[in-house]
Order: structure tokens, then sequence, then C-alpha cells
């Protein structure tokens, strides 16, 4: 039932503390009565986007239950604390997908074990849900003006106030906000209502928000279903914040995904016994030459094509799989591919759930599944095409808690070495010559989750330290001399002007921009790639097999206040490693800024 705010509530404007100090008594004490009061307040708003989008109460209230119990998790982490209910928009509406994804697979499972039925179909998108689901892609201050003044029932003058922002500012911001809103309502053939409040909110039934607080503040009153629902949601928020690979997943609910690994890989029971790593050999036997083929995701696919352009054919036709844009390597002879796809296919790698790692043949875009790694997201082949170097690491509220693992997988006999890497390093490569790895150190702030790139020798010992904190991600030149990498620089600095303009319209700044790399393993140099176009998103990159060239995929960044459905292109171009000899040879328009038409590259 559809109620009026203010009633919901039950608020003493000027007698109730503020949500940011009750989530500051919370964070800092542990308050179970502070937490129970954000629950009572916030209850109404992420009940009602749960029920909307999974289309059942029950599982609704687990839903419910679960973005409260990541709230007790990431407390510390929402800043500005005023802007909270935005927050909580953004995560209810993560959480109801994940739910309703969950539900739904386990019903085909049901289904498959019984006889045939049909799945009910999600009931077709009405005002109240659309709208969910555009709150949820504002802008983060955008969407808490929206939430306090809109939902919350505040002035401009006591949101304005809250937020720390000038009444102006948060004038501008609502504007900005509806004014996405009515054009992403107007394309879908619906009109922004003047109040938002009545068509949103909806009761909590009596009992839920003591519930939901006790789940939360005691870990062990969480029924497993919630902890399971809410571990998931913790898992890919954490994942993206390392992005350890700059791509924005525009099939993800939010990736993306970030975007590198899952949980610790369960073995098949009939696998092997894991034996002792064994020392690469002395000499790399002679390998035979790969097809000199680039292979790129677009639309969905594995497409290969010339180093020229031209020639183009789908060797991975991974529509129904869920491919992820980037997570993929081909092996050295061309032949095959190590890709993360979705759990059966049924939502995209590095959205809502996380995907795994699956061995498929490539040629006729038909993808035989060759081998199961499992839930490992990160991978590099040997240099001749039998072993593949993997990695993964469990759920962890912060860097310092990460507890990485590291594996070889034999693909002819399914058997799994472990690596004796430190647990708080992620593999990003694996030489040719098999006697070294590339990583990445995790560090132990949420600030600075990334604590430097290292090469390390195959008993996990180091080898040499290539660069501090700003690295990302890498990889090994051919003959394992030079490494391609993406590394964090510190944005232009911006005018005044800018950022006076950015501040009304409620956009952040990047706090960096990636700028594809050449190191010299020998020297732990890096040299610029020339000519990366200023206003590039990296997305993939890459050697050629000889090492002469790289190839890499970028996507056309916008100013602050673009529309979002500014079409936007993607392209893959390909140079020497310095930056000269540029040639474009793919280009893809995108329907919107967040649109990803090309994502990763690799090239045999």
């Amino acid at each position: 039932m559809t109620v009026n705010l203010s009633a919901l509530v039950h608020r003493l404007a000027d007698a109730d503390p503020a949500d940011a100090d009750l989530l500051d008594r919370f964070v800092a004490g542990r308050d179970a009565g502070a937490f129970a009061e954000l629950v009572r307040r916030h209850g109404p708003a992420v009940l009602s986007v749960c029920r909307r989008v999974v289309g059942d109460h029950h599982l609704a209230e687990d839903a419910l239950q679960a973005v409260f119990v990541v709230l007790a998790a990431k407390a510390g982490c929402v800043r500005p604390a005023a802007a909270l209910g935005g927050w909580l928009y953004g995560v209810a509406h993560r959480t109801a997908l994940r739910a309703r994804t969950m539900r739904d697979r386990r019903r085909r499972r049901e289904r498959a074990a019984a006889r045939p039925e049909a799945v009910p179909a999600h009931p077709p998108d009405d005002l109240a849900a659309v709208l969910d689901a555009e709150l949820a892609r504002l802008p983060d201050a955008q969407r808490a003006a929206v939430v306090l003044c809109e939902l919350g029932g505040r002035s401009r003058a006591e949101a304005a106030a809250e937020l720390g922002v000038k009444e102006g500012t948060l004038s501008s911001r609502l504007a900005a906000a509806r004014k996405a809103l009515a054009a992403r309502l107007r394309a879908r053939g619906l009109a922004l209502p003047a109040a938002l409040a009545p068509v949103i909110l909806s009761a909590v039934p009596p009992g839920l928000t003591a519930r939901a607080a006790a789940a939360a503040t005691t870990p062990h009153l969480v029924p497993a279903a919630v902890a399971a629902l809410s571990q998931g949601v913790l898992r890919v928020m954490f994942l993206q914040q390392l992005r350890l690979v700059p791509v924005v997943v525009a099939v993800s609910a939010a990736l993306a995904a970030g975007l590198l690994a899952s949980p610790t890989p369960q073995p098949p029971p009939a696998a092997p016994p894991l034996r002792v790593a064994a020392d690469p050999p002395k000499a790399t036997p002679k390998l035979p030459p790969g097809p000199n083929r680039l292979v790129v995701w677009r639309k969905g696919e594995l497409v290969a094509l010339d180093p020229l352009g031209g020639n183009e054919k789908t060797v991975l036709d991974g529509r129904l799989l869920g491919l992820h844009p980037s997570m993929f390597v081909v092996s050295p002879d061309g032949k095959r591919a190590a890709v993360v796809e979705a759990k059966g296919g049924d939502e995209p790698a590095g959205g809502p759930g996380l995907g795994v790692l699956v061995v498929r043949d490539l040629g006729d875009g038909k993808a035989a599944r060759v081998a199961d790694v499992g839930e490992a997201a990160v991978a590099a082949w040997s240099a001749d095409g039998a072993e593949l170097a993997y990695c993964s690491f469990a759920d962890a509220p912060t860097p310092k808690d990460v507890k990485a693992t590291t594996a070889v997988f034999t693909v002819a006999t399914k058997a799994r070495t472990p690596v004796k890497l430190p647990d708080n390093h992620i593999l990003t490569d694996w030489s040719r010559d098999g006697k070294h790895f590339l990583t990445i150190e995790l560090g132990t702030e949420q600030a600075a989750p990334v604590n430097g790139a290292w090469v390390m020798n195959r008993d996990g010992t180091p080898h040499r330290k290539l660069t501090g904190g700003e690295t990302l991600m890498g990889r090994f030149s051919p003959d394992g001399k030079r490494v391609l990498g993406g590394v964090l620089h510190a944005p232009p600095q911006e005018s005044p002007k800018e950022k006076a303009e950015r501040d009304k319209l409620g956009l952040t700044r990047s706090q960096s921009q990636t700028v594809l790399t050449v190191f010299d393993v020998a020297a732990a140099k890096g040299t610029p790639v020339k000519d990366v176009p200023l206003n590039a998103e990296l997305l993939g990159f890459c050697w050629s097999p000889g090492g002469r060239r790289i190839a890499y995929v970028w996507r056309e960044t916008h100013p602050p206040g673009t529309d979002p459905n500014t079409e936007t292109q993607s392209h893959l171009t390909v140079c020497d490693p310095d930056g000269a000899n540029q040639r474009t040879i793919l280009s893809e328009k995108g329907r919107s800024t967040g649109d990803i038409v090309l994502g990763g590259v690799d090239w045999k």
C-alpha cells in the first residue's frame, strides 16, 4: 500500500538526529539503536525497490535484510553520510537484481529436474519500476539530492545543509537529475511525475524492520538466504573498487563489476589431487607459430581480424554465454580461449553475479566447451598452451583482508598445481619462459587498494618490483623484457569554472587517468605510449606475437554533464610500442555514454 513518507518514518524534523549522526554513532560504537533507526527511516524506500524488481514479497523482504547487512559492513564508506538514502537506493536495486537472478536460476534447475514448466515472466515495466532503474543510474550526488528532497521531504535548504553544499548547488543537482530522468522516461514512453514519493514508497510489514536491524547487527542471526545474497553484493562492490582493469561493464547492473576476481575456486569432485609445483623446464621447446590475428570482444562475440583490419570472423558467439567484455585470453596457437562467462549464461559476467573461467574452442563460433576451470577471472596461458595460471580471492571487506590464491590448471588432465605467491598478490600474466609471474600487490587501505606491480619468480619469491601503487594491470612482452600496463596518473588541474560546473551537476571528479605505459623490466622504468587520445578510456591492450607492435581498445569519454544517451565511439588501434605508426583498424558506435561495444583484445 502506498503511503506518505512522513507517516512512514515518524520523523520529528527538529528532534530526530540526522542520518549522518546515526551513521557516525554506528561506525564509532556499533550502536544498535542508531542502526535500527536508520532501518526504520529508509526501509520503505528500500523495500519498495526490492518488491518492484523481484515481484515477490517474501524474496523482497530477504533482499531488504541483505541491503542492511551490506550497510552494516560498509557503513564507514558512505561519504558524505548525509547521502545515505541515495546510497541505499542504489544498493537496493543491485541487491534486488541479484536476488531475482538467483531465484530464476534456481527455478530453471528445478524445472530441468522435473516436468517442463515455463518460468513466470517478469511483469512489464511500470512507472515506478522504471524510476527505480533510472534513479540507480544517476550520479551519486544527484541521486542523494533526489532522495532527500523528493522522497525524504526535506526542503532544499535542509538538504543542502545536510550534504554540506550551497543551496544553489543542491538546486542545480535536482534540476539536472529531473532533466535526465525526464529524458530517459520519455524515451520509454513514460512521463516524469511532479512528485516521486507517492509513486515509489510503500509500507514495511510489522516486524520486518526489527528483523532487518537484528540481522545486520548480529551476524549469527542472519538467515542463510540473506547471508548468501549480501555476501554476493559485497563481493561485487569490492571488486568494483579495485578496478584492476579500467572497464565499465555496460551489460552489468552496476562491474561490474569490479572486475578481476571471484571466490576461491572449488575443484570438481572428480578432479585429480593437487600436486607439488614443479620447476619449469630448463629449455622452452620450439612452439608452432600463431595465426597472427587479433581477437577482440565486440557486442558479446569474440571476433578475429587481421593486424591491418578486415577479414573479420566471429570465432566465439558468446551472446548467450554472458562473456565478460575484457576477461579473456587466447591460447598461443589461437585455437582456444579461456573466457569468463556467466554461470549458466543467464546474467552477464561481472554483473550482479560473478562468472566462471571456461576454456572454449575458437573457430566456427560454436565455442565447444573444453574445460571448466572454476570461479576465477584472471588467467594466463603457458607458452605451449597446455596450462593456465589463474588467480582468485575470497570475499573481504577491505584490501588487507583479501587472501588470494593462485594455481596452474593443466587443460588435458584437469590437474591443479598450487603456486606459492603471497596471498596479497593477484596474478596478471605469466612469462613465455615460464619462470616469472606478473602480479599486483594489494594495499592495506580502501583509499589505496593497490601497492605496486611485481615480477615474481615461479617459486613465489620476489624478482623485481616494477612500480609503486599507481599500476593496475600489465602484460609481459613475448621476450619478457617489457611490460605493457595501465598506470594511474593524477587528472589535469581543473579551473575554478570547471569545478563550479561539476559541483552544480553533482558529478564526481575523476581521481586519476589511466595512461598506457611500456615498462622496461630490468630498469623498472615506464614510458607512456605516445598519441593515445586524451579522452580515451582504456578497455584492453596486448602485445603482438613478435613484440614489435601493440594493440589497445579505447572508448571516448565526454565532458561532465553530457547527456547519458549521447552516442559514443569505441576504437581498436594498433601501433608501435612507443605509439608511432598508429592505425585504427576497427570502430564501433555505442548508443549511450555507458554502452560497451568493444572490449578486451588479444593477439596471437
